[in-house]
């Protein structure tokens, strides 16, 4: 955030520090999720964040850009989705709160993850429909 303030950015964020990526912070503040291993015949293929890119862009992936391992482990709506992160959050408030303090930032933020993001990595075993889920999620 430091680098940040120092290029004189009016809207700074953490840094996303404090996530280790999109995916699992979804996964540690939602409730419903199970993570399970992945084996052939044994339930779907993993999701990836990049499988739409693959499709459209495979020149960019076959030159061995982006991620190239396979995921091993699905992500599983198996309940209703419920909100677990009460305690995250606020511990990343607090801590950004901490980082701002004698800053004159305009317009700082903390960045989270699209609902959009959660749906591509996430199969539903649990609602009815897929407008149902992608609804729950937002």
């Amino acid at each position: 955030m430091q680098k940040q303030l120092a290029v004189n950015l009016d809207s700074i964020n953490d840094g996303v520090f404090s996530k280790t990526n999109f995916s699992n912070y979804a996964k540690e503040r939602l409730g419903g999720i199970d993570i399970r291993q992945f084996a052939p015949g044994n339930g779907p293929m993993p999701l990836q964040i990049s499988g739409r890119d693959r499709v459209e862009f495979p020149g960019y992936f076959e030159l061995g850009f982006g991620s190239g391992r396979p995921r091993d482990k699905q992500a599983f709506c198996v309940a209703p989705l419920t909100y677990a992160g009460t305690a995250t959050v606020a511990a990343d408030i607090a801590n950004f709160k901490a980082a701002l303090q004698g800053t004159e930032a305009v317009e700082p933020f903390l960045p989270a993850v699209a609902p959009g993001s959660v749906e591509h990595w996430l199969w539903n075993e649990h609602y009815r429909t897929q407008e149902e889920f992608v609804y729950t999620i937002t």
